[in-house]
């Protein structure tokens, strides 16, 4: 009687230790897989912050480079100033930049 009782209980332990090794297998997957597109997606993001900082950076230069053409000059006049930033090139060197005010 236990042998015929084993011959019906084997398939469906097989069949539950197959749907438990597959639980578990997706599941590390899973994990797997949010590790790997957070990884990406900070990567990302420092990338993006690296790109902004350098950017305004940039900008920041040419607000010091008029500084400089103030505490060179005695007097800057409008007309010299509009020089000065029509030299600077910049919406050809510093794409995005919107003016600089005398």
């Amino acid at each position: 009687m236990t042998l015929n009782r084993l011959d019906k209980l084997l398939p469906w332990l097989v069949l539950v230790m197959g749907l438990a090794g597959t639980y578990l297998v997706q599941e590390a997957s899973l994990v797997a897989a949010r590790e790997a597109h957070q990884e990406a997606f900070s990567y990302h993001m420092r990338d993006v912050k690296t790109r902004v900082e350098q950017r305004m950076n940039l900008y920041e230069q040419i607000l010091h480079g008029a500084q400089a053409e103030f505490v060179a000059a005695k007097t800057v006049e409008r007309q010299e100033f509009r020089e000065y930033v029509n030299n600077q090139r910049l919406k050809d060197r510093y794409p995005g930049i919107q003016g600089v005010g005398f």
